[in-house]
């Protein structure tokens, strides 16, 4: 009995002094996956072709394990868009992961109907800065005046406008009229 409690004495000694190793043992950093911002996509070929902040561009390889997500969702490689900021893992080799995030919309565009071209489709608009911006629209843009449903023939020159998005063809132009004139003061007689 004495050897056999020796025995599990130095089996215990053993066992606790490798569990204190293991406990004590670092895991590996997890490499930083790559950041950088998509440039164009080919599914054919499986890659994705990107540019990292400091204008280094790299090739990203995909295989059928890779997993795509767009704004938290499932995706694929054809749903990665030019401008994309993306987070690839690992950051070399076959991606396992790539994480993307569509850019944010532009603002809007501010500023005052200078003309309308009711044919065209398009409103002449002055920004603040003195610059004029031809605003194209199509069938589907909605069009507000002072909060009410509109047309674009509705427009008139010094309406101030809100339009979105401010690049390409505008979803919406929200305008305000202008205030009405100031009363002239009576002369005294």
């Amino acid at each position: 009995m004495d050897r056999s409690w020796k025995l599990l004495s130095a089996s215990l000694i053993v066992l606790m002094a490798a569990s204190a190793l293991h406990a004590g043992a670092k895991k590996p950093p997890k490499p930083h996956p790559l950041v950088a911002v998509v440039e164009s996509v080919d599914a054919t070929a499986g890659t994705v072709l990107v540019k990292e902040k400091d204008g280094t561009e790299a090739t990203v390889a995909t295989d059928a394990e890779t997993v795509v997500t767009v704004d938290g969702k499932a995706a694929t490689l054809d749903d990665l868009d030019a401008g994309m900021m993306v987070a690839v893992t690992p950051p070399t080799g076959i991606a396992d992961k790539i994480d993307a995030k569509s850019p944010p919309p532009p603002p809007p565009l501010l500023g005052v109907v200078e003309s309308l071209d009711a044919t065209a489709g398009t409103v002449l608009v002055k920004l603040k800065d003195g610059t004029d911006v031809t605003v194209a629209t199509d069938a589907d843009t909605v069009v507000t005046v002072d909060g009410k449903a509109a047309t674009l023939v509705d427009l008139v020159a010094g309406m101030m406008v809100v339009v979105t998005p401010s690049t390409g063809t505008a979803d919406a132009i929200d305008a305000k009229s202008p205030p009405p004139p100031k009363p002239q003061p009576r002369p005294k007689h």
